[in-house]
């Protein structure tokens, strides 16, 4: 592994996760233990030599850790140690500020719900604006319905709906993208019904994922909060 040879905490921080892939493969191992497979289900494009060869090196840095049956690899996982989360507010801080570097994403084909979730919501999540006890969120996305949970460093996503969610949206996956990054006004989306949004911690959901304020290079694209729209609409 090459070194920058410099006495600096950002040179020293990049000499152990700066590899390429070595964020992304963090990245999916924030969402919790994964296999050799899933690892390289989720990073189509890392050939399986250089998979085996970033695993090493995070795992001899310290950051990952293998756990399983040392004689059987297909059995094994990998997670990450108490150093390696300490990296995952960092991964939400670079998540927040590239989603607006993104492509919109109407211009990727077969851009599925899922892939509108990840994006979107796990990543660059404020958590000082998390209540206590956390926002249980019942989404449908072009029709599929998902229950989400924020209570800890990765939110906890399933199928299904959840009637006694404390937040509720109907949203396309595109505009939930699109909503992110301060492409949409909201006060516009929801007297369309393109945004459909209700429940009792809606103004918690806005502040924990950024949704009230644009971009501060499109001004003009700033969001006007819920309780504000409901005020000068009565």
């Amino acid at each position: 592994m090459k070194s920058y040879g410099q006495y600096c905490p950002i040179a020293a921080a990049l000499d152990v996760i700066g590899e390429r892939w070595s964020l992304l493969i963090i990245r999916e191992l924030s969402f919790g233990p994964q296999r050799f497979t899933d690892i390289r289900r989720a990073l189509p494009g890392l050939s399986p030599n250089l998979l085996i060869d970033r695993l090493r090196l995070l795992d001899e840095q310290g950051v990952i850790e293998r756990r399983g049956d040392a004689g059987m690899s297909s059995r094994a996982v990998y997670t990450l140690t108490a150093s390696g989360t300490e990296l995952l507010p960092i991964l939400q801080s670079l998540a927040q500020w590239g989603i607006h570097h993104l492509p919109d994403p109407g211009e990727i084909l077969n851009f599925s719900p899922v892939a509108a979730i990840r994006t979107a919501l796990f990543n660059g999540v404020a958590y000082r604006f998390l209540p206590p006890e956390g926002i249980r969120v019942s989404l449908e996305i072009d029709g599929m319905r998902f229950r989400m949970l924020l209570n800890g460093p990765v939110p906890w996503l399933r199928g299904g709906s959840d009637e006694n969610a404390d937040v509720k949206l109907k949203i396309s996956a595109a505009d939930l993208v699109r909503w992110r990054q301060g492409r949409i006004l909201v006060g516009e989306a929801l007297q369309s019904g393109r945004i459909e949004l209700s429940g009792s911690k809606v103004e918690a959901f806005l502040e924990v994922f950024g949704f009230q304020a644009a971009p501060a290079k499109r001004p003009e694209l700033a969001i006007r909060s819920i309780a504000a729209l409901k005020a000068e609409s009565n």
